[in-house]
């Protein structure tokens, strides 16, 4: 807590302190520390939730409670954690590559929610959600100290990103993001960022005894996409309007639904 006060004491007034006055400093906190009453906390409960945007609102961010049913142990550890998320509508969702093999050159796309955007003051706060699309390649499977499989690539992996999907060019994942390597500089490496794969992954998803599926509102949206790049608005309308009876503010919904609404009269059926 000490270094952690002289930090901030540093960083407020732009200034380096040397070693005698860090010292002066850190006796100082340690006589203040040791005259305060010690501190006691009762019943104290961790909360949860995953963040969501609704589609009918731009600015409304939805706090969805969930719980964790597994969880491993931080890198080098197998980086996993199965959260169970308590929602009554249906939530999007990706598919699961079940080949066990992932191939080196094939595509590694990153889909990015970074913590770190709720630090960027000159974007709006319901932005920090939005998702962030980064294309690579993988192009390596390494081993961990542990002796499990890491994939890597050279998609970056902004910070606060960990447990993004990474997926192949069908949309399909491979893996869950979870680190990438620091530079000299300070910087991340562009070509050493790695994913744990799903055949780790599924070691959890089995032991908790989870059958991964996707959901029926993403399975008739993406039939509803289907229809709708083939010019098959009316249908495709139809599709959509089921996806809203089963997830009102599902993202991309409200575009695509209107969309098909101008151009039903225009397509070829």
């Amino acid at each position: 807590m000490t270094d952690a006060n002289i930090r901030s004491l540093q960083s407020s007034w732009a200034m380096t302190l040397n070693d005698e006055q860090r010292n002066l400093l850190s006796n100082a906190y340690s006589v203040i520390y040791s005259q305060l009453s010690s501190m006691i906390l009762f019943d104290l409960k961790r909360e949860i939730f995953i963040l969501s945007k609704s589609d009918k609102d731009d600015n409304d961010v939805l706090k969805i409670p969930a719980h964790v049913i597994i969880k491993g142990k931080a890198m080098p550890g197998k980086d996993v954690a199965i959260l169970k998320v308590d929602s009554l509508q249906e939530l999007p969702t990706l598919a699961i590559n079940n080949d066990p093999t992932t191939r080196i050159g094939g595509a590694g796309i990153g889909i990015w929610i970074p913590g770190t955007c709720f630090f960027q003051y000159i974007l709006a706060k319901e932005t920090s959600i939005d998702p962030t699309l980064t294309a690579g390649v993988v192009s390596a499977i390494k081993k961990s100290i542990g002796g499990w499989p890491v994939i890597q690539m050279d998609a970056v992996i902004s910070h606060g990103s960990s447990g993004s999907p990474v997926c192949d060019n069908n949309g399909r994942v491979i893996g869950l993001a979870t680190f990438g390597t620091i530079q000299n500089t300070g910087g991340l490496a562009n070509a050493y960022n790695f994913a744990i794969p799903m055949s780790v992954v599924k070691e959890y998803l089995d032991s908790a005894k989870v059958v991964p599926q996707v959901s029926r509102a993403t399975v008739i949206y993406n039939e509803g996409l289907d229809l709708f790049y083939k010019q098959y608005y009316y249908k495709a309308l139809r599709k959509f309007e089921a996806v809203e009876k089963l997830n009102p503010g599902y993202p991309g919904l409200a575009y695509y639904k209107d969309e098909s609404k101008k151009k039903k009269y225009h397509g070829p059926g």
